[in-house]
């Protein structure tokens, strides 16, 4: 998993792949920019285009994001810092979010990973602005352990809390559980309604690694994991 490195600035991320789990042969990282940043600069801006409140004609937009020489390499400057060795990190480490679109609601599939068995681990699920991200439903992959946590429609809580422990009679590394968005139909004090083309959509999503910096790992055994669903 590709994250943020605050410790290296903005401009500054960390790699947290290593040997046993991920293939470097087929690893790539994805790059995402503000529509703002792409335009040719001084020059052009994209307040020029007609959804930004300019005149320009279709045919003629591509010239506001053809960049200069120089913004070119700029825009792919970053740094990259590597697990030492290519070992693997020490402690309870979350995998990408995989993002079901098969479906109409926003389901988030998470990989867990170092987790032993008879352990549990809390993480609080964050947004990629660093801000609580509430979640509901939550729910695991059956045979994988158990998950509690997440909003509450019946009694009006809303959280971002999580968590799930590694309770099955199998001792896998490699665990999986999933959540839910809140929803503007069944969480509607949890979410803010969009607003188009004002502050852009606000509809968040989670970033599983501000939400592994973010987190709350702990460990416990068995009773101790009894006892603590026990009080929910």
């Amino acid at each position: 998993m590709v994250g943020r490195n605050r410790g290296l600035g903005p401009d500054g991320f960390k790699f947290t792949g290593f040997d046993e789990v991920s293939n470097p042969d087929v690893l790539d990282i994805l790059v995402f920019y503000e529509e703002a940043d792409c335009a040719r600069y001084p020059e052009r801006s994209i307040e020029e285009l007609p959804k930004h409140g300019g005149d320009l004609p279709q045919d003629e937009w591509w010239e506001v994001f053809n960049v200069t020489e120089a913004q070119g390499p700029a825009m792919c400057s970053y740094v990259l810092e590597c697990v030492p060795n290519g070992s693997a990190l020490p402690g309870v480490h979350l995998g990408n979010f995989n993002y079901d679109i098969a479906r109409s609601v926003q389901t988030y599939t998470v990989p867990i990973y170092g987790l032993e068995k008879e352990k549990s681990a809390t993480f609080l699920i964050t947004d990629y602005d660093y801000e609580d991200n509430y979640c509901m439903l939550a729910d695991v992959h059956q045979g994988h352990g158990t998950v509690e946590g997440c909003s509450n429609v019946t009694s009006g809580v809303c959280s971002n809390e999580i968590t799930f422990f590694h309770d099955q009679d199998h001792n896998g590394l490699l665990e999986y559980f999933q959540f839910e968005a809140v929803s503007l139909v069944n969480n509607p004090f949890c979410v803010e309604m969009p607003k188009h083309h004002e502050d852009d959509y606000k509809w968040k999503t989670p970033s599983p690694w501000d939400t592994q910096e973010n987190s709350q790992s702990t460990s416990q055994n068995a009773k101790e994991n009894e006892d603590f669903r026990n009080k929910l």
